[in-house]
């Protein structure tokens, strides 16, 4: 017999963030951390308190049109932001590579 190990499903903690990196501009409730003030005019995005995804994050899979559990909009957002983000391992994320980051999920993946 093979190993058949199933990938095990990540459970979604609704006290953690959707991805960490979000923590570097928005505070735990969803707002903007006090010092990124000036990017107000940009910050455009209602975040969900506790997972901070944002809401205009998609409801739909793009490809068959079902509806998402909560738990899969998260992972896809999850996934999507990691693509665009710098690499971890070659330097540290800034709080200007996420803004950026999340203006282009919007463009991308946010509403039409």
């Amino acid at each position: 017999m093979g190993s058949g190990a199933q990938p095990q499903k990540q459970v979604l903690d609704p006290g953690q963030p959707a991805h960490p990196a979000i923590l570097l501009l928005a505070t735990p409730d969803g707002s903007l951390r006090p010092e990124f003030h000036e990017w107000a005019e940009d910050w455009t995005y209602e975040l969900d308190e506790g997972t901070l995804l944002p809401a205009w994050w998609p409801l739909k899979h793009p490809e068959d049109g079902h509806t998402l559990s909560h738990e899969e909009r998260v992972g896809a957002f999850r996934e999507n932001l990691e693509s665009v983000l710098p690499n971890p391992r070659k330097r540290t994320t800034t709080p200007e590579d996420v803004l950026k980051a999340l203006l282009f999920l919007r463009t991308v993946c946010g509403p039409r």
